[in-house]
């Protein structure tokens, strides 16, 4: 049999403009074809028409076709034009089909689901988050996703997934941290700061005497507003950071933050204009490794809240070595006769 839509593709192939030679019958025809090129052509023309077919057509290409690239574009369609009606199939080939780890459809799914909304998007998406069986790129899309809500119901969920993750003999990867945190920073409140808190306090205990293992969450906290923000960075910094003596002396803890994460917290603290980050930015300040960004900190600090700028820190002596001795006295003068 003559392949009529075939030749008729290749006749106006790379025009990629619907003419009055194709039709949207013969578009939807050209869906059933063995060729794939002739697919992909009818699906990318279909998906610039406004049609009323067309995202019928999508389904059931996402459906019943074999090729795992036409069906993530069939996908990108359903969730950019928002077809409610295709969650149930979605959220079906989501979970009831095993996809290969290299597959870009799980990952547009997810994001599908997500453009779409509604409450079992939101589950489906929240179940992403707890199965092994995805990759990572697919279970960042979801947490985005969640974020993207801006549903404060996603925030127990992903609070539990850093969380948990943190203290995972194998935790998830750096980026998934990142990835997590800013999407509870994004979603702010009071219950998303105590998950970074916690997790954040976790990755310290776990990891110990590696710097970095904060970052992640004090960037996140620093998103949310105060007071939620300030008092979780606080509460790290009085939890983790520098002991601070009776004397004003200061030591680093054992099994703590190191010197440079207790400044990337107390820093991060002083850029939101808490006058409680100046007591461990003057501990940081006898520091060698974080005296200069310590006292430019509590500088900013002092000129946001008016207060009398800071004096710098004494140069920390060598280990070992005498610290210089005060200046003697002046005489008193005698007393007059």
């Amino acid at each position: 049999m003559h392949d009529f839509a075939g030749e008729r593709l290749r006749m106006y192939e790379g025009s990629k403009t619907l003419t009055d030679a194709v039709t949207v019958q013969d578009l939807m025809k050209m869906l059933s074809n063995k060729d794939g090129n002739v697919r992909a052509f009818a699906l990318d023309t279909l998906k610039t028409l406004d049609d009323p077919q067309v995202a019928p057509a999508m389904i059931s290409i996402l459906e019943s076709e074999k090729s795992s690239d036409l069906r993530k574009r069939a996908a990108d369609y359903l969730g950019d034009k928002k077809i409610a009606g295709a969650v149930d199939l979605l959220t079906k080939v989501l979970f009831n089909e095993k996809h290969d780890d290299k597959s870009p459809l799980p990952q547009s799914i997810v994001r599908a689901l997500g453009q779409i909304g509604g409450a079992n998007a939101f589950q489906a998406l929240i179940r992403v988050t707890t199965m092994s069986e995805f990759s990572v790129s697919t279970v960042s899309e979801a947490i985005n996703s969640l974020a993207a809500t801006k549903d404060m119901n996603a925030v127990a969920p992903l609070a539990q997934y850093l969380v948990g993750h943190a203290s995972d003999p194998n935790p998830i990867p750096t980026s998934m941290q990142a990835t997590t945190a800013k999407a509870l920073g994004d979603l702010g409140g009071p219950d998303a700061a105590k998950a970074l808190t916690d997790g954040a306090l976790v990755r310290i205990g776990g990891l110990e005497g590696k710097d970095g293992r904060v970052n992640p969450y004090v960037s996140a906290l620093a998103r949310i507003a105060p007071p939620y923000s300030t008092d979780a960075l606080y509460g790290i910094l009085k939890e983790q950071g520098l002991l601070i003596f009776k004397d004003n002396s200061y030591a680093i803890r054992m099994h703590a933050m190191t010197s440079k994460e207790t400044l990337t917290v107390a820093v991060a603290l002083a850029n939101l204009g808490d006058p409680r980050a100046e007591e461990f930015l003057r501990g940081l300040m006898t520091l060698p490794e974080t005296r200069v960004p310590a006292e430019q900190a509590l500088k900013a600090l002092q000129e946001k809240t008016g207060k009398a700028p800071v004096s710098p820190a004494p140069p920390t002596p060598a280990p070992g070595a005498a610290a210089a001795p005060s200046p003697a006295p002046a005489p008193s003068a005698p007393p007059k006769s």
